[in-house]
């Protein structure tokens, strides 16, 4: 019997990504921890920076203006904040 492939939310691959821009652990390493080919995670990572621009886009809803950030991802306003502060502050 065929094994069900495997969904990751975009959260989830926000996070690998960023684990992997940070460059404290090998991709290997990475790999074990999150339980992902070491190929996903970089191509993860690729996609990531591909889009970061999007983060700084700006939308029109109705009449208001709004910053996308990593929703554009599929990651909560409030997800993206606590992944940046996490980066940021190590």
């Amino acid at each position: 019997m065929k094994s069900k492939r495997r969904n990751f939310t975009a959260e989830f691959k926000a996070q690998v990504a960023i684990e992997a821009l940070k460059g404290q652990e090998t991709l290997a390493q990475l790999s074990e921890r999150f339980h992902v080919s070491s190929v996903m995670i970089s191509n993860w990572k690729s996609e990531f920076l591909n889009n970061a621009s999007a983060a700084f886009t700006e939308k029109k809803r109705g009449d208001a203006r709004t910053t996308s950030g990593l929703s554009v991802f599929g990651v909560p306003s409030r997800t993206s904040t606590s992944i940046f502060t996490h980066l940021t502050m190590g």
